[in-house]
């Protein structure tokens, strides 16, 4: 009886790949999704990235680390920091845009657009981008991690074309 489970057991594990790979392949033949087709690259499809740049340390004893990339999806603009963004904790951190692709530590009183605190200090994260009126996006040349309490730039991405 355990020779005869056995053998099934193993012809199943043999069989399902072959099985999955033929209803991949039928679904793909009758004009459906294929199971080739990755979600990443659909989702890279439905956003345009613009610009983008690697955070550099501004403030000294703040380190930062990722990318901010300007990205176009449906018609708005986001920000989207990297899953491998990691900054440092503070009192009311927030992402900004900056008209500089030289941010100083100090920021208040120049030409930037508060895009909202800061979500997390780590990981992946996206920022909807809503311009002033008459503002232009290409005049904006670096993304920047900011404490407004202490006006101190954290660090600042400045923008590349990709």
């Amino acid at each position: 009886m355990n020779k005869i489970l056995t053998t099934a057991a193993i012809s199943a594990l043999l069989v399902m790949p072959l099985a999955n790979q033929a209803f991949a392949e039928t679904i793909d033949r009758q004009g459906g999704a294929s199971s080739q087709s990755s979600p990443v690259l659909v989702a890279e499809k439905a956003a345009k990235a613009m610009q983008m740049g690697s955070f550099v340390e501004v403030a000294p004893n703040h380190p930062t680390e990722g990318m901010a990339k300007l990205v176009e999806r449906e018609g708005e603009m986001f920000l989207e920091l990297s899953s491998d963004f990691k900054t440092v904790s503070g009192p009311a951190v927030y992402v900004v845009l900056h008209k500089s692709s030289d941010v100083g530590v100090n920021i208040e009183g120049t030409e930037y657009i508060n895009l909202g605190k800061l979500t997390s200090i780590e990981g992946a994260q996206s920022y909807k981008i809503e311009l002033p009126a008459g503002a232009d996006i290409n005049d904006y040349k670096s993304a920047v991690i900011w404490c407004q309490q202490f006006d101190v730039t954290f660090a600042a991405a400045a923008f590349q074309a990709s």
